[in-house]
């Protein structure tokens, strides 16, 4: 098979759906670093390369860390929990929520508990939760492949002024 060189394999996502690790000149997944002729040794692949996997942990950690989401009534600002686990239960309130806005249920209640208490939503209010929990979240991810582009990475990439 021809190799071109500089094709990036993998999209915008890069190898292994990673945002960062994509093949091209001047990337330490350069297909000659693959046993290609002129590679270099195992040694010499990646100088650095560990930061990219400092970014996702950094991105990951910014995005676990929550969110306040103001109801504008009598329920005031709840913070809702963004981990890993927290998110999977997102999944199920975002699949209920769908189900009755098709029902042309909007206003079927939903229980919650945040990480401020008790709280119930209605299923069109869960979408304008979801809306705020992107615009906030969305930056997040931005900023990390942002990061994970630059030629080098800063050593202060966890520093506050290149995240939202």
């Amino acid at each position: 098979m021809r190799r071109r060189r500089g094709h990036h394999f993998g999209g915008r996502f890069g190898v292994g759906g990673r945002p960062g690790l994509a093949f091209g000149r001047g990337n330490p997944t350069h297909l000659s670093a693959f046993g290609a002729e002129g590679s270099p040794a195992q040694s010499d692949l990646c100088t650095g390369c560990f930061r990219i996997d400092d970014i996702t942990h950094e991105r990951n950690r910014r995005l676990a860390a929550g969110f306040s989401y103001d109801f504008d009534d009598v329920r005031g600002v709840h913070t809702f929990a963004t981990t890993e686990n927290d998110m999977r239960g997102w999944d199920e309130v975002t699949k209920g929520a769908q189900a009755a806005l098709a029902l042309s249920a909007p206003n079927s209640p939903i229980d919650l508990v945040t990480e401020t208490g008790p709280v119930t939503v209605t299923a069109l209010e869960w979408q304008q939760i979801l809306v705020a929990a992107t615009a906030h979240r969305q930056p997040i991810w931005q900023s990390s492949f942002l990061l994970q582009a630059m030629s080098p990475i800063p050593s202060d990439y966890a520093d506050d002024s290149y995240w939202p």
